[in-house]
């Protein structure tokens, strides 16, 4: 009997997902296809249902008269406003499937940049769950048993073994305390983060990460989502509104803001961004007004991009190479203290034997 479950309808629409469909809708496009044949076959293809029922909506759409950036608009949960601009640009100039292709290839970017600032964390996240795991197993099952052992021996404890076991007994007595105050405080945690000041303080600690590698990232975010507007052909004031919320920053999101007011009065980019140098760097104003003057500004967007991320994956290796060794320190220094704090004891009541 075959107990094969599809747990595919738990998953959300990917980076990577939306690469590929963009990837592959521009060889569609590019070989002759027409649009709404080419969205009826992608979604008779697809097997993540999130994304088949989107996809089965735009093509109804598209049935219907609508255009491809009004159909895919209607689904920001899959399609931010990135991808809807640029598919607007490219349905303006009429190369539809030029501009899926570099969308592509940018979202494929910015899919494996994630990929490697998440998989720097994953490891030492991994462990310090195992740790918490391995710990609470052992008060709560481990340690009241040798506690009857040193109470029948009536062995003089040190004080570590002593606080192992207070606290273990508070977790065995009080365990369900513990879960409510956890609890408690990741809601509390999480709405604080959700308002205003609880994300401003979130985004000033990521831009003082060491090594400048916070501000690295979101530079990364902003100077591909820019750059890859512009390349598309998206007018300057709405790729800037489009970046800043795109950034996902609210330091960064008020100085483009204000950028977009200068940049309708006439004054170039550069000067917002140079005014701003504890979020751009001179070398990125420099950078933006070189592009300005030579008309390639996109270009050099994208070129400091490449820049920032190769910065940002350097850092992240170094960053793991010495995660490893703190790693094995910290668990080493655990171990010693249960070692000491469970196993000596025991070695002195079998000495008295």
């Amino acid at each position: 009997m075959n107990f094969n479950i599809d747990f595919s309808f738990l998953r959300r629409v990917t980076s990577k997902d939306k690469a590929f469909f963009a990837r592959q809708l521009s060889t569609m496009l590019a070989s002759g296809l027409p649009l709404n044949r080419a969205i009826l076959i992608l979604a008779q293809q697809e097997r993540t249902p999130t994304f088949k029922r989107v996809l089965d909506a735009i093509q109804e759409d598209l049935e219907a008269g609508a255009s491809f950036s009004t159909a895919i608009a209607k689904h920001p949960e899959v399609f931010d406003r990135v991808f809807v601009n640029i598919v607007v640009s490219g349905e303006t100039v009429g190369q539809l499937a030029e501009v899926l292709e570099r969308l592509a290839d940018q979202l494929g970017k910015d899919t494996e940049f994630t990929s490697k600032v998440k998989g720097a964390f994953a490891y030492p996240a991994f462990i310090f769950i195992a740790m918490v795991i391995v710990a609470g197993i052992m008060m709560v099952y481990i340690v009241p048993q040798l506690q009857q052992v040193f109470l029948d021996a009536n062995a003089n404890l040190p004080l570590t073994t002593r606080t192992i076991i207070a606290l273990s007994s508070f977790l065995k007595s009080f365990w369900w305390v513990v879960i409510a105050v956890l609890v408690i405080v990741y809601l509390l945690g999480r709405t604080y983060l959700q308002s205003k000041n609880g994300r401003r303080l979130s985004d000033q600690i990521q831009l003082r990460l060491p090594g400048g590698i916070g501000q690295e990232i979101y530079l990364t975010r902003f100077t591909r989502t820019l750059g890859t507007l512009i390349q598309a052909g998206t007018p300057i004031i709405e790729a800037l509104n489009v970046t800043a919320a795109a950034v996902n920053n609210s330091y960064y999101e008020d100085v483009l803001k204000q950028a977009v007011q200068e940049v309708k009065r006439g004054v170039p980019l550069s000067s917002p961004v140079n005014a701003h140098p504890e979020l751009f760097p001179s070398i990125v104003s420099q950078m933006v007004l070189v592009g300005e003057q030579t008309g390639q500004l996109d270009k050099i967007l994208l070129s400091l991009a490449e820049y920032y991320e190769s910065e940002v994956d350097t850092k992240l290796k170094a960053i793991s190479s010495l995660v490893e060794p703190v790693v094995i320190v910290v668990i080493g220094i655990a171990v010693g203290f249960l070692v000491y704090s469970i196993l000596v004891p025991i070695y002195n009541i079998a000495q008295l034997s």
